[in-house]
């Protein structure tokens, strides 16, 4: 009897804790569901009604390739990214609908991700509550795509979020498979591969984790080879570029040509020579704002080491700014490292001041609610966000302060 009264113990508290679970996940969706909706409802996309829909941009690639075939097309590398068209193709709305639809979902259950990975972070739920909110306010991260909602960027989004969660939880096949599949979003989805070994080595080099850390790229790296066996690239194939509209025709500074030499020359070098200082200005506070660049300032205990783990990832992403053009839209799938180590600073100042992390996710809702202000808005400017964090910080201390002196002496 009494052993059976301790399994019927066990089985009500696993039972309460898959409820709890399950309550968790179904109201994190829906509050991010209400973000991702009221940001949706306030930014314009890119439709035919647009006059920049004529510039000679991304999404007539990726228009082509949902309603067209996606395998195809020959452009690099927009003819390597097939999931996006992929599922426009196959939904039954008109293609600009499915591209809203995709992109919307995608950008909603990525800030759910990222919730969750706070959570496995070990962060409590008021302060990843804050680390969504702070995801959703990233303009180039969710506004910049619900504008050009043709991007593959938030399926990649999400796959790398998810990854992350799968690296934590050492969940070596899902992993895999997810990666797999992600890369035929993006490529950039592998450069998650790295943060397998860095967040899990315990020394400087450890063989077996090396060879694991491969073992889980092993898949996607065979869909790579495959996306650019089965789709080759024919950029400097005049006959076939001709029989292409010109939008069609264009990668980058108005050329077909995609040689990374050539890219690095164009792009990198002069990036490094004539507009460094603008181009540091757009991939720190252009692309972040100032909040999340200064919260890991009050935790550096924390957030040193954990920049370093994730210092490879940020790397590769940072990278990419040398071969391709429009820093923030590329430095932004860092958001995960940035999300998180903010949050050790958002916890480092609710407990030095002993106030909830709740504070916080009120002041990235604010955030949020004033780059709705105007419609065209893809990032608020750093001068609206810094006084608008000026006053958190008054309204906080304040209320400490307040607090301190109702106290009994």
């Amino acid at each position: 009897m009494r052993g059976g009264s301790t399994r019927e113990r066990a089985e009500s508290w696993r039972a309460w804790i898959a409820a709890s679970r399950r309550r968790e996940f179904l109201l994190v969706t829906a509050a991010a569901l209400v973000v991702v909706t009221a940001l949706a409802s306030r930014t314009v996309p890119l439709t035919e009604r647009a006059s920049e829909f004529s510039q000679p941009w991304d999404h007539h690639k990726y228009l082509w390739m949902a309603t067209h075939d996606p395998f195809g097309f020959h452009v690099a590398p927009f003819c390597w990214r097939v999931a996006t068209p992929l599922i426009v193709k196959a939904l039954p709305f008109a293609a600009t609908t499915a591209f809203a639809l995709a992109t919307f979902v995608a950008l909603w259950f990525t800030g759910v991700a990222v919730y969750f990975l706070a959570r496995k972070s070990a962060f409590s739920r008021a302060t990843a509550l804050s680390g969504m909110l702070l995801f959703f306010f990233f303009g180039w991260a969710v506004r910049a795509n619900l504008y050009n909602i043709y991007k593959p960027d938030p399926l990649a989004f999400l796959a790398m979020t998810v990854a992350m969660i799968l690296i934590v939880d050492r969940r070596d096949l899902w992993l895999a498979a997810l990666l797999a599949v992600g890369v035929m979003a993006k490529e950039s989805v592998l450069f998650v591969v790295p943060l397998y070994y860095t967040l899990h080595a315990k020394k400087p080099v450890d063989g077996r984790l090396a060879a694991r850390t491969l073992l889980v790229a092993l898949p996607a790296v065979a869909v790579l080879v495959a996306l650019r066996a089965l789709i080759p690239m024919r950029n400097d194939d005049a006959a076939y570029l001709e029989r292409l509209p010109e939008v069609l025709q264009v990668v980058q500074l108005g050329t077909s040509r995609y040689e990374l030499g050539w890219l690095w020359r164009e792009i990198g070098l002069a990036r490094l020579r004539e507009s460094f200082t603008a181009s540091l200005y757009d991939g720190t506070i252009g692309t972040w704002g100032v909040v999340a660049l200064t919260l890991p300032l009050f935790a550096l205990r924390r957030t040193l080491p954990l920049f370093a783990r994730f210092l490879p990832f940020l790397a590769l992403v940072y990278a990419q700014t040398l071969f391709a053009t429009n820093v923030g839209r590329l430095v932004i799938a860092g958001f995960p490292a940035v999300v998180l180590m903010s949050l050790h600073g958002a916890d480092a100042i609710a407990g030095r001041l002993r106030v909830s992390a709740a504070w916080f996710a009120g002041l990235f809702a604010a955030l949020i609610a004033l780059s709705l202000v105007r419609r065209s808005m893809i990032v608020l400017p750093p001068r609206y966000e810094a006084l608008a964090f000026l006053l958190f910080l008054t309204a906080l201390f304040s209320y400490v302060a307040w607090r301190g002196r109702r106290a009994p002496a």
